[in-house]
């Protein structure tokens, strides 16, 4: 499986399973417009052939784990609307190959690592 897409279900309110972690193979992982709570797995870091992540328009919260900067193929990584707070981890600044970063619409106070 390359790609796994629950976007735009608006049903789904549990915590995003660290299970999705073991799908080694995904260049996409979209989650986006559904309920999910808690905090982002640091499991998704080991998702490295990712090149989407689109886990925006939920209601996840706690803070970006330093583990997404673990994805040097990350190409999109969306986040927007959601409830996260804290600083934006310096791992950010791994991801060379990002051409859109979306973090908008949460509580996060911090600059962007280059």
């Amino acid at each position: 499986m390359t790609g796994f897409y629950l976007g735009d279900n608006n049903l789904i309110t549990s915590t995003i399973p660290k299970e999705l972690g073991n799908l080694k193979n995904l260049f996409e992982l979209d989650l986006s417009n559904n309920t999910f709570v808690g905090s982002i797995p640091s499991t998704l870091g080991l998702l490295t052939n990712l090149s989407n992540l689109d886990l925006s328009y939920n209601e996840i919260n706690g803070s970006i784990v330093s583990e997404i900067g673990m994805l040097k193929k990350l190409l999109v990584l969306k986040l927007e609307h959601n409830k996260l707070t804290g600083l934006i981890p310096s791992s950010l600044g791994n991801l060379t190959s990002l051409t859109k970063l979306c973090l908008n619409s949460n509580q996060i106070n911090s600059s962007i690592p280059l």
